[in-house]
Order: structure tokens, then C-alpha cells, then sequence
């Protein structure tokens, strides 16, 4: 992707919604009565006029306050390729990641996301499942309660990927295992995983879920997951 330069004209953003007459302000614990100019900025990005937009398609208009354009930033961002996404707890928003998903990389099915934290025993790894190899995927052991966390924060509708036997695990017959997906502490899928496995695909409804736990129970071989996309 081109790096995007905004040709020193942004000096704040406003995360996705219009000031009428008073806005959040930076190391300001309240409002202030601003006066703003609005002159009818247009924006471009190589070339192409972007019109911002608010998540129900009203269109917004950039404005100038103390001399510094303010721009939408969820329009802009996912306009040049980042999800945009707000975390009320700490007042932060987030271009990209925001530290606790191993990965926003943006394809055709989604945006890639892995663990923010694993519990138990497992970790994130290249993994190798039914004689394939899968970059950025995790494993967890069910002997050990091995206990996956993912980041959905609200922003998106499904989250998908595979699961299957973790090629390297020593494999007995007669184990078996099982993943349960909870989407904020509610169960909502459960999978039955078998050693020697062909991988299977999964997708669940994540609209309006913050955290995606995945959790592991059962005898001693690991568990893959792989390709997992939230939309």
C-alpha cells in the first residue's frame, strides 16, 4: 500500500461523528464551546475524492478549528486500508491494531485477527494442520486448559477460521477433545476434535460482541486454529 500523507494538514481527528456545538477536546475531561469554519474541504487520497461518511451514510463535512482541519477519522481510515475501531474503557481510538490482535492485515475474507492473550498452555505460531502449513496461527493443549482471548470489539458481524489436530502433537486413537467458543461469556458454538483430523471451518456471529473467547477441554494433543477473519 502507497504511504498516505495528508500534506501536514492534520493536526486532530473526530472518531466517525460531526461537532454542532461542542466537542471532546484532548487532555480536557468535559466540553467547550468551539467556533468552527467549515468551507467545504474536500479530500482526496491519490487523486480520488473521498466523501466521508458516518456508519448510517450520512455524509460529514471536515471543518477548521484553531487553524487545524479535522478530518473523520473512520472514514479516512478505512478509505487508505484500517479498521477504525474505539475503546470506550480508556477514551482511545485505535487506526489498525490496537495492540491486542496479533494482526490487521485486510484480504477479500477480512481482517486477520490472532489471540490478544492465551492461557494454559499454547502459543501463537506458524502451524502445520492435516500436512498443511498456516502462517499466524495458534494452538492450545485441552489437557491443559489451554484458553484463547480475541479482540472483537463490537466492530464487526462474523468471525471465521479453521480448526483441526495440531500436526505435532503426539496422537492417540482412542483421545478426543473439544473447543467451545464463548462471544462475552456466552457459550454459543461447541466442536468435537478427534486426533488425525481433517481441518474444518467454523463461523459464528460476533455483531455487537466485544471478546471472543476460545476454549479447550479434553485429553493431552493440541488443537489448531488458523485463518481466523473477523468481517
Amino acid at each position: 500500500m502507497k504511504k498516505f500523507n495528508f500534506k501536514g494538514i492534520i493536526c486532530g481527528f473526530m472518531a466517525g461523528v460531526m461537532v454542532t456545538a461542542a466537542i471532546p477536546v484532548l487532555a480536557y475531561n468535559g466540553t467547550k464551546t468551539i467556533s468552527a469554519a467549515f468551507k467545504n474541504i474536500k479530500i482526496y487520497i491519490d487523486g480520488a475524492e473521498l466523501t466521508p461518511r458516518d456508519a448510517s451514510g450520512n455524509v460529514l463535512e471536515p471543518f477548521i478549528y484553531n487553524g487545524n482541519t479535522y478530518l473523520p477519522i473512520r472514514a479516512v481510515g478505512e478509505a487508505v486500508g484500517k479498521t477504525v475501531s474505539y475503546d470506550a474503557n480508556t477514551n482511545s481510538v485505535y487506526l489498525g491494531s490496537n495492540g491486542s490482535s496479533g494482526s490487521d492485515i485486510k484480504t477479500g475474507l477480512g481482517t486477520k485477527i490472532t489471540p490478544y492473550q492465551i492461557n494454559g498452555t499454547g502459543r501463537v505460531t506458524d502451524i502445520t494442520m492435516s500436512g498443511i502449513l498456516y502462517e499466524d496461527g495458534f494452538y492450545l493443549d485441552p489437557c491443559n486448559e489451554g484458553t484463547a482471548y480475541l479482540n472483537v470489539s463490537g466492530n464487526y458481524s462474523t468471525l471465521s477460521g479453521i480448526y483441526g489436530t495440531y500436526d505435532e502433537s503426539g496422537l492417540d486413537n482412542n483421545e478426543e477433545a473439544y473447543i467451545k467458543i464463548y462471544s462475552d461469556d456466552i457459550l454459543v458454538n461447541e466442536f468435537k476434535v478427534t486426533p488425525g483430523m481433517i481441518t474444518k471451518n467454523f463461523t459464528i456471529n460476533v455483531s455487537g460482541v466485544s471478546q471472543v473467547t476460545i476454549e479447550t477441554v479434553g485429553e493431552g494433543f493440541g488443537v489448531g486454529f488458523a485463518e481466523m477473519y473477523v468481517k
